[in-house]
């Protein structure tokens, strides 16, 4: 069974709790219609749905976890050079394209040409599933 929850909580603690209860997404109970129909369809999908709002909070709480022992080997197996490994760290901790791009010092479209190439190195369809990914391979740690 997928589980989406729905909450006007907007404390990290209760998006926390409620992943670790199982549950496959949170979203918040003022989101957009729009919004809550991409989480139903991303959770009934199998993936993995965090609020927008919420992603850069979550991340903070699951890095402190840690990356388990599979996920070390993993670093040196992904194929990800080491800018993309670079975009990768910025993008779990929040910032957008623009904002990564002044941080490496290139332009926004040569971000968005990385995370292309990112995604299809990794599998992932979007931001938050690269997110997930990196939490899970030790791909977070200190730019």
């Amino acid at each position: 069974m997928q589980v989406l929850v729905l909450t006007a909580s907007d404390e990290k603690e209760e998006h926390v709790r409620a992943f670790r209860l199982g549950a496959k997404g949170v979203v918040l109970k003022d989101s957009a219609r729009q919004t809550l129909m991409q989480a139903i369809h991303t959770v009934r999908a199998g993936q993995v749905w965090v609020d927008a709002r919420m992603t850069g909070t979550l991340v903070e709480e699951l890095a402190q976890l840690g990356p388990d022992s599979a996920a070390v080997s993993a670093r040196d197996e992904n194929g990800l050079t080491e800018r993309e490994r670079e975009i990768v760290k910025l993008v779990a901790t929040g910032q957008k394209n623009r904002e990564v791009g002044a941080t490496l010092s290139i332009s926004e479209r040569t971000v968005k040409t990385h995370l292309t190439n990112i995604f299809q190195k990794l599998g992932v369809r979007d931001r938050v599933g690269l997110v997930m990914y990196a939490l899970r391979h030790g791909l977070t740690g200190a730019v």
